[in-house]
This record gives C-alpha cells, structure tokens and sequence, in this order.
C-alpha cells in the first residue's frame, strides 16, 4: 500500500497479483526505473509509484517469493524543496532512461534522454567523474542539462539552466558563471549524499534483510525498523519473517502427530483383526467337536486378549511377540485339525533382550502365510520362523517362511506398496496385508526397516523383517 493509503487501497489476493508489475516469474526484478500509478488503489483514486520488486528463494530452491515495494515520489521531491535553482532554471530527475521534471510533488515525464543530443564534449577538466552536460531546445529555449550521478540504479539529479545564463564553452566561462557552477554542484552531490542516506542505504539493507530471510534466517533486524515508509516495510518484514519461523515449527509438530496418529492407526488395525478368525474357529469346533482342544483354544485366546488389553505400548520385547504367536498358531492348529505345524525358536533373553518390536507383527504374517498360501495349496503345510543378527549393523532380522503356493514376482512387487491388500465383503478382517506390518515397522524405526519379501511359485514364499537394536521412535 502507498503511504497512509491503507484505506484506500484493496487487499492483495491471487485474483490481483498479477497487476504487480515484475511479479510474473519471468520478467527480471524492477529496480528504480519508472514511474507507474499504483495498481491496487480503489477505482477513481490514483497515486503514483516508483516499483521497486526484488526476488529471493530459500537455501533449497523449494520456496520462493517476490517483495514489491511502491516508494512514493514525494521521498525525492520533499527533500528538493530546500533546493532553490537558478532563476529560469528548473531541476529534473533521470531515472531508467527517462527525464522526469520536479514539479511540486510530482515527477512529469518529459521523455527518453535518448531524446536529447549529444554529450558536451571537451568539458573533462569542468565538471566532475560521472556528471553528464547536454545541450538541447526545450519549450522554444535553448538550455543546458547537467546531470549529476547518485551513484546506484543509474539515478541522476539534474538541473537544466537556459543558454543566457550560461555561456560555451565552459571553459571561458565567467567568474560569476563558475561559482554558480560549482555550488550547483556542490548541491547536487549533497542531493545525492542525502538521496542516498534518505532512501538508497535503506533499500539497500532491506534487500540484505530479504536476502537472510531467502536464506533460511528467521531472526528479528531491529536495525531495519526507521520512523518512515521503509521502516513499515521493514517491519513487515520481520513480522513475515516470524510468521514464517512459527509455521515451520508449526509445520514439524503437526507432522510428528500425523505419524504418531498413522502409527496408531495401523496397530488398531493390525491387533484386533484376528479376533473374528478366531471366534469363528472356536464356534465350528464347539458345534462339530467336543474334545479337550477347546480348552486348549480358550486358554491360547485368553492369552492373547489379555496381551491386546495391556494398553497403548507400541512396542514390545521379542520374546513377547514370540509368544503371542505360539498362543495363535495354537488356535489355528486346532482349526486346521493338525495338518498345519509351525517351528519357531526358543530365545536368549541375554542375547535378544535389547529389541523390541511393534506388537502383532508376526500374528498377521503367520495368518497371510496360512491363508494365502497353505489353504490354497491343500493339504499338510509348515511355516518357520528364524532369527539372526545382521552382520554389517546388528540389526535383528526375523525370517517367516512356509511351503505354500507362493507367487509371481509381479504379486511381490505389490505386496509392498498397498497393492497386496485384499478385502472381502463378508471377511474384513481377514487380510490385513504386509504392506500394513511394512509401514507400521517403518513408522516406528525409521525408513530403513520394515519387511523384504522372496517367493518362489509353488514352492513358498519368505518375508524378512529387520528391526534395530536401539529403535528409534
């Protein structure tokens, strides 16, 4: 907004960016080189500009932003009004080519200074490095134009003194002619002195400022926050670079609780999902079969409910988990009328005891491995289960194979990336799915853990589970 035209002007939204002229991401930054009204007024009120946009992006390229500054004419002509010309003189301002009178509060554009002739040649020794002398015809008049440089974005402060008031060459200029010269001059290097202080230096720590905050520093640049204009835009921006600090923080909290509510997610997912399986299991044996191994069956599932109402601990030693899954390959043996059989390891606590793993993990392996792959195939079928140690980093790396009908690598391939999970309409429960135990594992270890899985068709297949020592929640 342009001044104390905060009132007057419209907010700034994705349907009127683009009338912010250097804000398109194609066009290069606008510094200092025209002129323009200021696009976001309300209609019927118009207010001059001069657009000055910068572009900055973070230290990864990922994100990036354009600051646009409207700085207001009145910044060079108030401080021209102690500045009394020569009589029948009159002061200008060059900027981005072009010649703007000082009228007042207003800058008029007379024109490209393409426009004027030649520069005055052989006048070296009179005037100072860098200030520019034309001779030109203006408005009828012959005058002289003498342009002195304010040292950046090729800015210069210009005095144009008609012809009578000022002989040539300048070198047989007269005394009077000479000092008047000379406090031009002077005057004009004090205009630029004070343009510079005023306006340039400012800019120029803000587009530092803005630079640091391109960068990835969030800290707050007292230092940039003057009684002026530009101290407002520098208090915009160290309040933006706060908003932005706060919702990065914001950003990583929210994120750290999406993950603790997917872990959760799944384990809800994986832990109950048996239950209906094996109700399932006890009523057909209950109806077909009154024999001791419903005992067997109610003592296997006591157990395991029991282990399902410990509470909300995620992660549990592997001895733990070896258990629960004897108590359900228990059930399943029963239900299966002992054509099924399952060898699995006595562990070391001394040697096993420092890991630990997501609860239910193996129960649902086992279910899929029977299941998809020894049902299907009829029959007696056998499952393993092996645990080593990783040579190379010590992870554990837990192997459940069985003998069933295995599958096509391009099954294995999806098995992993959500592909694999089956749903039926009468059984919801049944398939859980290894990609679910897969993300499960990596949300609580990190993305180097998780499951690995070998088939063979016809002849089995194997999934690998490897867990750290240490977990890392």
């Amino acid at each position: 907004m342009m001044g104390t035209a905060a009132s007057q002007s419209v907010l700034i939204g994705r349907h009127n960016i683009g009338r912010l002229p250097g804000l398109d991401g194609n066009s290069p930054a606008i510094q200092w080189d025209r002129i323009l009204p200021d696009p976001l007024l309300q209609p019927g009120i118009t207010l001059e500009g001069i657009p000055v946009s910068s572009h900055m992006a973070s230290y990864d390229d990922k994100n990036s932003a354009w600051v646009y500054l409207s700085v207001s004419p009145a910044l060079i002509t108030d401080t021209l009004k102690s500045f009394t010309p020569e009589e029948g003189a009159w002061l200008c301002w060059i900027m981005g080519g072009r010649l703007y009178r000082v009228e007042g509060d207003r800058l008029v554009d007379l024109g490209g200074v393409d426009q004027l002739p030649e520069l005055e040649t052989g006048v070296g020794d009179t005037l100072d490095q860098g200030t520019l002398l034309y001779s030109t015809q203006m408005n009828g008049v012959e005058c002289s134009v003498v342009a002195c440089p304010l040292g950046l974005h090729q800015l210069y402060l210009a005095e144009v003194i008609p012809s009578d008031r000022m002989a040539h060459p300048l070198s047989m200029l007269g005394r009077p002619a000479l000092v008047s010269l000379a406090l031009v001059l002077v005057m004009g290097l004090g205009m630029a002195a004070l343009l510079h202080r005023t306006v340039a230096a400012p800019i120029g720590a803000l587009q530092k400022r803005m630079e640091e905050v391109g960068r990835g520093e969030f800290s707050v640049d007292p230092t940039i926050e003057w009684d002026n204009e530009l101290g407002d835009v520098g208090r915009g921006v160290n309040k933006l670079s706060q908003s932005v600090s706060s919702l990065m923080e914001s950003r990583i909290e929210d994120e750290k609780q999406r993950l603790d509510l997917e872990c959760r997610m799944l384990q809800n997912q994986i832990s109950p999902h048996f239950i209906y399986n094996t109700l399932n299991s006890i009523k057909w044996m209950a109806t077909i079969q009154h024999a001791p191994g419903v005992a067997e069956m109610v003592t296997a599932l006591s157990r395991l409910l029991k282990s399902v109402s410990k509470g909300s601990q995620k992660l549990v030693p592997l001895e733990d988990e070896f258990s629960l899954l004897e108590d359900y390959f228990t059930i399943q043996r029963y239900r299966y009328g002992g054509t099924i059989s399952l060898t699995a390891p006595n562990l070391d606590g001394e040697e096993w005891g420092g890991y630990l793993i997501p609860r239910f993990t193996l129960q649902p392996l086992a279910e899929n491995a029977i299941f998809h792959g020894i049902e299907p195939k009829g029959g007696v079928g056998r499952l393993w289960v092996d645990i080593r140690h990783d040579p190379d980093g010590g992870d554990a790396l837990i192997d459940l194979s069985d003998d069933g009908v295995g599958m096509e690598e391009e099954q294995v391939q999806q098995l992993l990336s959500g592909g694999g999970q089956q749903r039926g309409e009468e059984e919801p429960f049944r398939h859980v799915g290894l990609w679910s135990v897969h993300r499960l594992l990596q949300l609580s270890f990190g993305p180097g853990y998780g499951l690995a899985v070998r088939s063979v068709p016809g002849q089995g297949i194997i999934v690998t589970i490897r867990i750290p020592k240490q977990p890392q929640y």
